[in-house]
């Protein structure tokens, strides 16, 4: 029993500023999830919760006679539920709490691999200003619009979003260090696989993205004659997402879960009725990866992973802001989710990118100051609407 004791000592010791990093995380996020998952439960953590409490109460995996295209959630509800006799409502809770935390964990693992600077707490500094960064929203003065007509990175009123981003980052990470080696790692194979059906059953959105994506770059990877990992690509990849997707495709649209809904060609319809100022709040809204592609043009154009995930965040913009529903879901939005989380892994991998670069010599060192600064105003943003959203849980 001592050596246990002592082991579990000396790692507490040895990770000690890592784990009070976690628990802020959960401090600072606690009282936006308590009141958007416990209190204020007619958001769309209410509608959740009513479909999480027919699963559990009646048996059937469904909601009234229709099977559930994205079920992840309310598994973690129910497992709250069950295992801990957390009520419904606290159960959704902890499943949304526990996101930060994780996310937190990854994202300050890379921002230490890529840049020595990173460790300790200036490199959690940068991964709370990631988890919480949102578009400037200048225009709030004309419209009181918070949100509406911007892509939001920070949200807080849709669990599978937030749920969404840790295993989104997972599989992004996985993807780019799995799809150009030349043999398998059976570990990374496997979490990848595991990485794909997760993110695809929380939210379809990224992998509507990332799997169009991946294809283009498989496709010009073939053309160029340069390597890639067929097996990873093709039956880890490629096979599992197309077989998952069709079938939410056909839960959702053909068995009449999404009711009268149908997918249709509508640019701007969804994003025109949200606001009038829709390419100067596109731009507000990646400025970030935006000033770090133009300062550093060449090399952007030479990294691949900031070629493919711009790639996968323009899919998700043509989602976001080309396509729409019929029906009573045309405004929405849903496509929108698709343009929010590519948005974040483009804001993630920017960071990542603008971290390796050397900004020793004079002229880096002020188009450094220029992207720690606009970085910082989207931070501040971010943590203005976090105090918004709590105020008055109409996020819009």
């Amino acid at each position: 029993m001592l050596p246990i004791i002592n082991r579990t000592r000396a790692f507490f010791l040895k990770n000690k500023e890592l784990i009070l990093f976690n628990l802020i995380l959960v401090v600072i996020f606690f009282p936006i999830t308590y009141q958007q998952a416990v209190i204020f439960d007619t958001s769309d953590y209410g509608s959740k919760l009513n479909v999480a409490k027919y699963i559990d109460q009646t048996g059937e995996f469904g909601y009234m006679g229709q099977s559930i295209p994205t079920p992840f959630f309310y598994i973690g509800i129910i497992f709250f539920k069950r295992i801990f006799g957390f009520s419904y409502s606290f159960g959704q809770m902890i499943t949304i709490l526990l996101c930060y935390p994780l996310i937190g964990n990854i994202i300050y693992s890379q921002l230490k691999k890529v840049n020595n600077a990173m460790n300790g707490w200036k490199g959690m500094l940068v991964t709370f200003g990631i988890i919480i960064a949102a578009p400037l929203f200048f225009f709030v003065f004309k419209d009181q619009h918070f949100y509406f007509g911007y892509i939001g990175l920070a949200l807080y009123h849709n669990p599978t979003i937030i749920l969404l981003r840790p295993f989104a980052l997972i599989l992004w990470l996985l993807t780019l260090n799995n799809f150009f080696r030349d043999k398998l790692i059976v570990w990374e194979t496997v979490f990848g696989l595991v990485a794909l059906i997760v993110v695809t059953i929380i939210k379809p959105s990224y992998t509507l993205c990332i799997f169009p994506g991946m294809g283009i770059v498989f496709l010009w990877q073939l053309f160029k004659r340069r390597k890639i990992n067929w097996w990873y690509a093709i039956i880890v990849f490629f096979v599992p997402a197309l077989l998952v997707l069709g079938r939410q495709y056909f839960v959702y649209f053909q068995n009449q879960v999404g009711g009268d809904s149908k997918i249709i060609f509508a640019p701007f319809k969804v994003i025109s009725w949200m606001s009038d100022y829709i390419l100067p709040k596109y731009i507000l809204s990646i400025l970030f990866p935006l000033t770090v592609s133009l300062i550093f043009f060449k090399k952007v154009l030479h990294d691949r992973a900031m070629v493919i995930a711009w790639l996968i965040f323009g899919i998700g913009t043509i989602y976001g802001y080309l396509l729409a529903q019929t029906g009573s879901a045309q405004y929405e939005g849903n496509f929108l989710w698709s343009t929010q989380i590519t948005l974040f892994i483009l804001f993630f991998q920017s960071i990542i990118f603008f971290l390796a670069q050397d900004v020793s010599k004079n002229r880096l060192r002020l188009t450094s100051i220029a992207i720690w600064s606009v970085l910082a105003v989207q931070v501040v943003c971010g943590i203005i609407y976090y105090v918004h959203c709590f105020i008055d849980p109409i996020y819009i």
